[in-house]
């Protein structure tokens, strides 16, 4: 197998030092160099297009388009191109406006796991040849769980599996935060499993960088389609409240669960039971 040389942009950030030390324990790597425009202690960008074999953009997703047009004039036929952004039309679009091979990457995890051991990250090798045996190798090394997508058919699960989840958590927090904070606090001694859950997880949300989640929201093209049908949801259910129309509630209750299947729904139930004894010790300790 060939050694590479691998060339981070956006080095000194979360995932790219996280990369940094997956690459360097990687027997294909011979070497990880990196530029970032917030360190002054990398190299430069031209010097990494120009030396590296294997070029990683680990860039916020709003700056991704930009900064990989701006290095294709350097790309070269022999180099493997590839990004770690969550959506993947955008940069797997611009990467292949170069020279170079393609692999887009997704992982589906934070970079404070520290380890892409056990992980799951999606990919969609949208141009590879030369390089293909080289990046098998790194996801065994890796050890995490990489399954092929293609961009399109990724950025449209994204809308639901993030965006959809993360708009509805941001609501919900929203709406806490704008009651009395004093009556929320109060809540937390009699507070239910379900609502313990998903306040952790607005807490999740919220210690992180807004930008991440603006971009998620706002650069997928299918997410306000599924908001619309999440905000005309939420209106109907309203309505049934309001009115008090328990049979109409009851229907689409049991319909929602139909559609969901009786495995799927008892797959979720048994995950959430499982999550409990961590949620009652993790509350035994604070």
């Amino acid at each position: 197998m060939q050694k590479a040389v691998v060339g981070i942009i956006g080095i000194a950030g979360a995932f790219g030092q996280l990369l940094e030390k997956e690459f360097l324990k990687f027997d294909g790597c011979m070497e990880v160099i990196g530029f970032d425009p917030n360190e002054r202690l990398t190299h430069d960008r031209a010097y990494v297009t120009s030396r590296a074999d294997v070029i990683v953009f680990s860039v916020p997703m709003r700056s991704m388009e930009h900064v990989i047009s701006s290095c294709v004039q350097d790309s070269r036929r022999d180099q493997l191109w590839m990004d770690v952004g969550s959506l993947k039309i955008i940069p797997v679009r611009a990467m292949l406006a170069s020279q170079a091979e393609v692999i887009g990457m997704h992982p589906m995890f934070s970079p404070k796991h520290g380890s892409f051991v056990d992980q799951h990250v999606w990919f969609t090798d949208a141009r590879v040849s030369q390089w293909r045996e080289w990046f098998s190798a790194f996801q065994q090394s890796c050890g995490a769980h990489f399954h092929r997508i293609l961009p399109d058919d990724h950025d449209q699960k994204m809308a639901i599996v993030q965006a959809l989840t993360h708009a509805m958590l941001l609501t919900m927090g929203a709406t806490l935060s704008q009651r009395d904070i004093e009556v929320v606090k109060a809540c937390a001694p009699i507070s239910t499993p379900v609502y313990e859950i998903a306040f952790s997880l607005i807490g999740r949300i919220l210690a992180q960088e807004p930008g991440i989640y603006a971009d998620i929201q706002m650069l997928n093209p299918w997410v306000p389609d599924v908001l619309d049908h999440a905000i005309a949801k939420l209106m109907t259910f309203r309505e049934q409240v309001v009115h008090e129309q328990r049979s109409a509630f009851t229907q689409d209750f049991l319909e929602t669960r139909q559609r969901f299947g009786e495995d799927t729904v008892q797959d979720a139930f048994q995950m959430f039971e499982a999550l409990m004894p961590v949620a009652s010790a993790f509350r035994k300790t604070t």
